[in-house]
């Protein structure tokens, strides 16, 4: 085998309404690490950091890693990955670094939803609905709300008639 790579992302809320999100890479050259600290409500990058470990470059690589304090005002929306690639890659930058720091931003969303779903379906579920009912209202909220903030980055957020997958008009297809 010439290269086993591994990355690992990880979620936490912090303080309430923050999270950090952590990436670790690490292969046969490579040893780093990425935090990113994101408000939930205004979805905007508090703290950024980076650690590289072991890189095959050394003090060359390792220069790449301050650029990751320029994620810090980068608001989850529309565009933002693309901005990440800017800020990162490049000439001045290191793609790995990059990639990490994107699987972080992208672990963002499922974090906040994972903890916001169970609060929406406290709320439906106190309006008397049935379980089905609740269920697809929640899940039609979370697919619109990452198709507002992150359209056209997989398929349910692509859809157009507001269906989640596999159902059309409230119904299977």
């Amino acid at each position: 085998m010439l290269l086993c790579r591994s990355k690992v992302i990880t979620a936490r809320e912090v303080r309430e309404g923050e999270f950090s999100l952590n990436g670790h890479l690490e292969d046969e050259d490579h040893v780093m690490d990425v935090q990113l600290v994101i408000h939930s409500k205004t979805r905007e990058v508090l703290s950024a950091y980076a650690c590289m470990g072991k890189v095959p470059y050394g003090s060359l690589c390792r220069r790449a890693a301050s650029q990751v304090s320029s994620l810090v005002g980068l608001r989850v929306e529309p565009g933002c990955y693309r901005q990440v690639f800017r800020l990162l890659g490049g000439e001045e930058g290191c793609t790995h670094l990059a990639e990490l720091s994107l699987d972080a931003l992208r672990a963002f969303l499922p974090a906040w939803a994972r903890k916001e779903r169970e609060t929406l379906t406290r709320a439906l579920q106190g309006q008397g609905l049935s379980p089905a009912q609740v269920d697809e209202r929640v899940s039609r909220h979370f697919m619109e709300l990452g198709r507002a903030l992150l359209p056209g980055t997989c398929v349910v957020y692509a859809r157009g008639d507001g269906s989640p997958p596999g159902v059309k008009g409230g119904s299977e297809e």
